[in-house]
């Protein structure tokens, strides 16, 4: 089962023995298998390289395609169509003490909410031992009849929380929240748009609200406008399903009593997403339906709550890969897309890095003098450093307003991504892998500042 964990020193130093692991089997083994596969007369790495070089050059391609399509307008005919709204639902899930200082403020937009039907707020919680925040929580609630506490005794995750609440929903539909999570005013009745209209599940898009803490909530600020106003939107129509992401997130209220959250898997959104889709589902996403969460401060919290998404989508792909791609419900387009998302996306990573030791092995062990001006090493290096400004211009295009006044932060993105972000972020992929093979299983919680 996945728990709740803090960090410690020794999580600290597992995580850098795994780190030294990961950089070893990525870097220095490959140089050690090109030594000695060229002592015997069979040199891989010059076929090796071609491998790679396409396959950075593809995934710099579907990146592209996913930018194009996620440049598109949305569905106008979504805010004009006029629809009564019935009895719905919100679950949010909070982990005390440690998101003691933000719940109350979550609690106090929902009740901002401009909704013209009947809403049911379910606060599902739980915590080690009392607190007086509960004592709060249970006066708030004697004054608003819309507001529900559960206290799931004996829960240690995320999913054990909403499983709780799912049976408690009263609503036609559901959403789903984090603690940290200040959904717009009109976002329920825009959801419901999406589920009248066929749809099971509908995901919103997550802006960062404290962009302006540190220089890790900036880079954290800018990456969510090129995944959410661009990628995922994108994504949905090359793929032709959406993925469900744990917050802001609405479902029909049977289908989530039905699905319900696996808490053996760190990532039980991704886990629910396959099993939706399976079912032959509908998955919406809408990049104007927006909430506002807060970022990780520190780059250890990111660290931490990366790996967790990491090593879970390694589980998905683990679980469902198979099963998806032999599923009867899914068309030939979408297990194309569960190809990408669980199979390339696992091996890029490791694969993406191999251009390092190829080039250390030519002119470290073969004494080779490398020609940087290679027209085919010249054109990949481009496409390569294309790919992030042009989802960065995009994403800048559909950006916030409060965000697009900085702009200094979208060129910030665009450099540290190139010379120290996506080499952490593929660090971290490599990690999550060793931790998942070895069962290093721990839900490490995000502090709220």
């Amino acid at each position: 089962m996945v728990q709740y964990s803090s960090s410690s020193c020794r999580d600290a130093g597992r995580d850098a023995l795994q780190a030294c692991i990961a950089i070893t089997l990525s870097l220095a083994v490959p140089i050690g298998i090109f030594f000695a596969a060229g002592r015997r007369g069979a040199e891989v790495s010059h076929i090796l390289y071609a491998a790679i070089v396409t396959i950075v050059v593809l995934n710099s391609i579907i990146l592209g395609m996913e930018a194009w399509y996620g440049i598109h307008k949305d569905d106008a005919q979504l805010e004009q169509s006029d629809i009564s709204c019935p009895a719905a639902s919100a679950i949010i899930v909070a982990y005390l003490p440690n998101e003691t200082t933000t719940l109350l403020g979550t609690i106090g937009s929902f009740m901002q909410l401009d909704y013209p039907g009947s809403l049911q707020i379910i606060i599902a919680y739980n915590t080690p031992h009392s607190l007086p925040i509960e004592t709060e929580l249970q006066e708030l609630g004697r004054h608003e009849p819309r507001l529900e506490l559960i206290r799931v005794n004996g829960s240690t995750s995320k999913a054990q929380n909403i499983n709780a609440a799912a049976s408690r929903v009263t609503g036609e539909f559901v959403g789903i929240f984090d603690s940290d999570h200040h959904p717009d005013p009109k976002s329920f009745v825009r959801a419901w748009r999406h589920l009248s209209n066929g749809h099971d599940v509908v995901q919103g898009r997550c802006v960062i609200r404290n962009a302006d803490a540190s220089w890790v909530t900036r880079l954290v600020a800018v990456e969510y406008e090129t995944l959410y106003a661009v990628s995922h939107p994108g994504r949905t129509r090359l793929h032709r399903f959406g993925l469900f992401g744990g917050s802001n997130g609405y479902w029909r209220t049977p289908v989530l009593c039905r699905t319900l959250m696996n808490d053996k898997m760190l990532t039980e959104d991704i886990d629910a997403t396959m099993r939706v889709l399976q079912e032959g589902g509908k998955i919406a996403f809408d990049r104007s339906l927006i909430s506002r969460e807060l970022a990780p401060e520190t780059l250890r919290a990111l660290w931490n709550q990366r790996i967790r998404w990491s090593q879970g989508w390694f589980q998905v792909s683990l679980k469902h890969l198979g099963p998806a791609l032999s599923n009867r419900h899914l068309s030939t387009r979408q297990k194309l897309g569960v190809l990408f998302l669980l199979a390339w996306s696992a091996v890029f990573p490791w694969l993406s890095c191999q251009i390092v030791p190829i080039l250390l092995y030519w002119s470290w062990c073969r004494g080779e003098r490398l020609n940087w001006l290679i027209p085919l090493f010249v054109v990949t290096t481009v496409i390569a450093l294309c790919t992030v400004p042009l989802q960065v211009v995009c994403a800048f295009r559909w950006s916030s307003s409060d965000l697009q006044r900085h702009r200094w932060w979208f060129a910030f993105y665009i450099l540290l991504s190139t010379v120290f972000y996506n080499g952490f972020k593929s660090l971290i992929a490599q990690v999550a892998h060793i931790k998942e093979t070895t069962r290093d299983r721990h839900w490490k919680v995000t502090p709220r500042e």
